[in-house]
């Protein structure tokens, strides 16, 4: 019984052993089979971090002032006797706008005109015979106050001329008007306004005090606020030339004032704008597209491609964590242990972990920008 209990375990055994040689050769050729496969990759699309100058910024409301603007209005009433303007059209200096009725004031400037020349004779004659004691001192005297009132009354005849007749007082292009002829103006009745047609404009704007003073001389951007086409809306280089003395107890902002040469006469009159303002020191950052941001709950980061040495043409992904500063339509500044002209996964980098083996579908060829 022994004997056949030692055969039956010896043979059990060797079963056992036959058994494990051989899943152990099985186990080993699947895993020098999985050797032998190429390292899983994935294929991304690469830029190269631009080294860009970047000046931070801040963005205000502002308004376009024209130097020479003013509101024409009517100091005395009066009736419309001519309209001498078109809405929107450009005047002289000096040129008559719109006259009010002078007929009287005419009437009486030909009457007194008349007697100060009979009162100019009068002294004059009264001169020649004082000086042979024909008529008194006193006479003489009062013939020249006689004249010199008729002159006053002239003088103040022609005011009154003057202040019914509406004139540009600069170069300018005149706004829009409902006035006709025989139409009756009450005082101080707003007539239209007056835009100077100077080769400047002016933009104000105010800019809390969080940011500092501004000094004058620096360049400012003014953009246009329209509904479309914003993005590729024209800007404006102004340069500050005035800030206010106080600052507002409201918002507690300094009112600025920056000048604008070069296409200036595009700005209308009160319309408003985008003003942008540097206001701190210009760094040295690197642009990156904005599909290179990657975030998790360690912040943000963007993966590096450094060179395989083992496998030519592939990479591997390499984490770097990184800080956003600014975000400029497609590209985006950041700061970080990034060093310009490393190689960053764009395009498929969310697929990416850190050491994973990366193929670039197209190659780039380092540029570098300069942003102002």
């Amino acid at each position: 019984m022994i004997l056949r209990w030692i055969a039956i375990i010896t043979v059990a055994g060797v079963i056992v052993s036959g058994l494990g040689v051989y899943k152990f050769f099985e186990i080993k050729a699947t895993i020098d089979a999985v050797e032998e496969q190429p390292e899983y990759f994935e294929t991304v699309e690469a830029e190269l971090a631009k080294p860009t100058t970047h000046v931070p910024k801040v963005t205000a409301l502002g308004v376009v002032v024209a130097p020479q603007q003013v509101t024409l209005r009517n100091e005395l009433p009066g009736y419309i006797t001519a309209v001498n303007f078109q809405s929107g059209a450009a005047v002289k200096k000096g040129e008559v706008i719109l006259q009010l009725d002078i007929s009287e004031q005419l009437a009486n400037l030909s009457s007194e005109e008349v007697r100060a020349k009979l009162a100019e004779s009068v002294y004059r004659r009264g001169v020649e015979l004082r000086k042979s004691d024909a008529v008194s001192e006193e006479t003489t005297e009062r013939s020249l106050a006689e004249w010199n009132v008729i002159k006053a009354d002239i003088a103040a005849t022609r005011s009154i001329i003057s202040r019914r007749t509406i004139r540009a007082p600069f170069d300018g292009v005149i706004g829009i008007h409902q006035f006709e002829v025989g139409q009756y103006l009450n005082i101080n009745t707003k007539i239209t306004t007056l835009v100077g047609s100077t080769k400047e404009r002016w933009v104000d704007f105010s800019l809390p005090q969080f940011y500092g003073e501004l000094a004058m001389g620096i360049i400012v951007r003014a953009q246009l606020i329209r509904s479309y086409d914003q993005i590729n809306s024209a800007y404006f280089n102004a340069t500050i030339i005035a800030g206010d003395s106080v600052i507002t107890a409201g918002s507690r902002s300094r009112l600025y004032r920056a000048l604008v040469t070069e296409g200036a006469q595009q700005l209308t009159h009160n319309a408003s704008v985008k003003v942008e303002v540097p206001v701190g020191q210009a760094r040295l950052l690197s642009a990156l597209p904005v599909q290179s941001i990657r975030s998790d709950r360690g912040g943000q980061f963007v993966f590096a491609l450094d060179p395989d040495h083992e496998k030519a043409g592939y990479y591997r992904a390499r984490r770097i964590p990184v800080s956003v500063e600014s975000e400029q339509q497609e590209r985006t500044l950041v700061v970080g242990d990034l060093n310009h002209g490393d190689l960053v996964a764009t395009a498929g980098s969310f697929k990416l972990y850190p050491g994973m083996l990366a193929q670039i579908s197209d190659r780039p060829v380092i540029t570098t920008t300069k942003q102002e």
